[in-house]
């Protein structure tokens, strides 16, 4: 199965997640989206940032970690934009993508070209306690 085909499953449960009360959605700098998605068991790790693209926004690296220690289950990346619609189209370019496996968190969207079943799992469930402890 493609990286395309397993992520399939998951583009309606993670385009809308993090949804906020009222008329928008929260917005998040790298580190408190991190913490939010690890505090629900994404194991996620923060890396550098890889570069600043044309608009100022910056591209940063993350893994996801296997809970036993074992290594990563997968590398990508995760662009903060200004605002939720502005991550509503990122996120539409990188679903476009046949190679990324795409999750959109509120002002957030992380991509990943390989990411273990296990991995995409867990970022899965983390989106998803997030969403319903909203």
């Amino acid at each position: 199965m493609t990286p395309k085909a397993k992520g399939a499953a998951t583009t309606a449960a993670t385009a809308l997640l993090l949804a906020g009360c009222g008329s928008g959605e929260r917005v998040f700098e790298p580190e408190e989206l991190v913490t939010e998605l690890n505090g629900s068991g994404a194991n996620i790790k923060l890396g550098p940032i890889l570069t600043t693209n044309p608009d100022g926004v910056d591209v940063t690296s993350v893994f996801v970690a296997d809970p036993a220690g074992q290594g990563d289950l997968g590398a990508g990346t995760m662009v903060l934009l200004e605002d939720t619609e502005a991550a509503r189209d990122e996120f539409a370019r990188c679903e476009s993508t046949p190679s990324l496996i795409c999750f959109r968190a509120a002002n957030g969207v992380l991509r990943f070209e390989e990411l273990l079943p296990a991995g995409q799992a867990q970022v899965e469930v983390a989106l998803r306690e997030i969403e319903t402890a909203e």
